[in-house]
């Protein structure tokens, strides 16, 4: 495995410089830090996780949790942080779970198998029961912040991704579009919806409360949902799924549902389906590999510098469910 010294040697700088680096120590200059954060790149340099959890008396072991494993987003992020964490010499153990209800029990009975450290999409609502553990344990966040507790988090740009979105379909002749969420409670739907209502403002239309929908515990209803929405008056023309599981419930749907959809969250067979489903790539295995790092820089260090706060872009990805055009682009080729 690689060792700091390595780095340093290819570097052709000191021990103490790439542990500088390595701390976000904001006194580097850019070219060192370049230089060093290169070498690491190149010679996929891992802190050394393994021989800390030996020194603290904990086990090589990390805890993950997420709220379901069959999901395609959580199932790849899932891969990532163990790809990522055995190259540490570190395992990982896994629990699901789906019941928010359940989730400070599972967390407490991973957490005392003395854990190096935890990886956790939360399902619920408050996470201060983590407290006690945040001195003495290393705990990252993925996909949404924790609440009643600081702690690091790596997240996709909700925001930034659904202002993309109605861009996009604003761009094609969309003047009507809808949004269909899961649960308004939830942070990342709350961000999603934002940035919905940022897109619409950015683009010069109204919203319209009748076109805001959430599914709840049943993405199943997302089919009808689009229904209702083209019967409103006016009637959407597009709808931006904030979740993929909703997307996927709609997409065999649409060869008779005549509603443009991107989905936030891309799920298998998304390009197979006629049509397509358009969606915004969240780049899970960007955001498990993140966390995951992130988690061994605290194994190695726990009183580093580091900004708490990791945000990951997503990529829009094009596809027939997109490209159906709206009433602003029939009257526009009318004119022409």
């Amino acid at each position: 495995m690689t060792s700091m010294r390595d780095v340093a040697l290819a570097a052709g700088v000191s021990l103490k410089t790439v542990s500088r680096v390595h701390n976000s120590d904001p006194n580097v200059a850019p070219a060192t830090r370049e230089r060093v954060e290169a070498a690491m790149k190149e010679l996929g340099y891992l802190p050394n996780a393994l021989a800390t959890t030996f020194r603290q008396g904990t086990s090589p072991l990390v805890g993950v949790v997420v709220p379901s494993l069959t999901d395609h987003f959580f199932a790849s992020l899932v891969q990532a942080i163990d790809a990522t964490v055995a190259g540490a010499d570190l395992m990982t153990v896994v629990a699901a779970v789906a019941d928010p209800s359940d989730e400070q029990d599972r967390v407490e009975a991973l957490l005392n198998r003395r854990l190096s450290g935890l990886v956790i999409a939360p399902s619920s609502h408050d996470h201060s029961y983590l407290a006690p553990w945040t001195a003495q344990l290393p705990i990252v966040f993925v996909d949404r912040p924790p609440e009643g507790l600081d702690a690091d988090v790596v997240l996709s740009d909700d925001v930034q991704a659904t202002e993309k979105a109605v861009a996009h379909l604003a761009a094609n002749g969309h003047t009507h579009i809808g949004f269909i969420g899961n649960d308004a409670a939830i942070t990342t739907t709350q961000e999603r919806l934002r940035g919905y209502r940022q897109g619409l403002g950015a683009a010069g239309l109204a919203e319209d409360p009748e076109l805001i929908k959430f599914h709840g515990d049943d993405p199943a209803l997302a089919p009808t949902m689009a229904e209702t929405m083209l019967a409103a008056s006016p009637p959407a023309s597009a709808v931006i799924c904030s979740n993929a599981r909703a997307a996927m419930a709609l997409g065999p749907h649409l060869a008779s549902i005549p509603i443009a959809v991107i989905s936030f969250g891309d799920f298998p067979l998304a390009d197979a389906l006629t049509p397509s489903v358009a969606a915004l790539d969240q780049h899970p295995t960007q955001i498990g590999t993140e966390a995951a790092r992130r988690l061994l820089a605290r194994i190695d260090d726990p009183d580093g510098a580091y900004d708490s706060r990791v945000t990951v872009g997503t990529t829009l990805v094009p596809r027939d469910s997109s490209a159906r055009k709206g009433p602003a682009a029939d009257h526009d080729r009318a004119q022409d």
